[in-house]
Order: structure tokens, then sequence, then C-alpha cells
């Protein structure tokens, strides 16, 4: 059996301009929310979101967190815990990840 760990931010800039999708429209990523809730059993999930930027693309994507947990200790969780072993960290509320470049005044584009 495989173990599988599924990282997606819920508010991708790029997908959301490829889909064509309003940017200011919370619906795609609510749908998104709610389909990763209901997902498989069989897998891991870190899920955090904000509505800026994704988190994967940027140097600080290791400062990201949901309910405390950075993705380097979700993913080392893991990776010790047996195949049975699911984490499901899906924001909540839109606003409840940690985005560390909502504390910076540059630019993030």
């Amino acid at each position: 059996m495989l173990k599988f760990l599924l990282l997606q931010s819920l508010f991708d800039f790029t997908q959301l301009q490829l889909d064509e999708i309003n940017l200011n429209s919370y619906d795609f990523s609510l749908k998104l929310r709610d389909n990763l809730y209901q997902s498989s059993h069989r897998i891991s999930i870190f899920a955090p979101s904000c509505t800026l930027h994704g988190f994967l693309f940027r140097s600080v994507w290791s400062k990201y967190d949901i309910e405390q947990r950075t993705l380097a200790s979700v993913l080392n969780l893991w990776l010790k815990r047996k195949i049975y072993f699911h984490l499901k960290l899906i924001d909540h509320d839109f606003h409840s990840s940690y985005c560390p470049q909502n504390d910076d005044n540059q630019d993030i584009f």
C-alpha cells in the first residue's frame, strides 16, 4: 500500500488565472476545500490558504503553517508514521494559516 501526501494551496493564483476564474470569488476555493475534506481517507493533506499567492513557489515556503504545524513538521511526522496514519490539515477559515509574506511590505508577485 502506498502513502500519499497531497500539498494543495487553496488559492493558487496561476491556476485560478488559467481556469479564468474570478480571483475575487471564493466559490472555487470553497469547493476545493470541501472536496479535500471529503477526499479518500487513504491520503494525508496539507492545504494552507493565502488569498495572495501559492506557498510552494515562495522562498519562505517552510514558514507557512496550519494550526501551528509547518510543512516540514508535517512531512517529518508523515514519513515516520505507519501507512494507516493520515493527517488532514486543511484551513477551516481562509485566514487561519500563517503566511509569512503577509508580515512583509514587499511586492509578492
